[in-house]
């Protein structure tokens, strides 16, 4: 069981909805929008898929990174991501 800081009350204490509440702990876990979308975009273009594992759950991963960077307002379009995959395909 986590427990939370006794700290992080004061961050969500004017928070009228759960909507607010769960922006403002993932702001206050990740950081703003800018750092949050640096380390996805890191983690999009250095990501490597290894030949001795599934390679689905690896391209699911990949998926969940873009989609991650949709919802924070950096869409990544099919087509990039497409070959983006592609390149990290290992070598057969």
């Amino acid at each position: 069981m986590t427990i939370l800081n006794s700290v992080l009350p004061n961050h969500i204490l004017n928070a009228k909805l759960a909507k607010d509440v769960w922006g403002l702990l993932r702001v206050h876990y990740q950081g703003n929008d800018n750092i949050w979308q640096h380390y996805l975009l890191e983690c999009l273009f250095t990501t490597t898929f290894c030949n001795l594992d599934s390679i689905e759950p690896q391209i699911a991963e990949v998926m969940l990174i873009s989609h991650q960077l949709t919802d924070i307002g950096f869409s990544i379009i099919d087509q990039l991501l497409a070959s983006m995959i592609r390149i990290k395909l290992p070598e057969l």
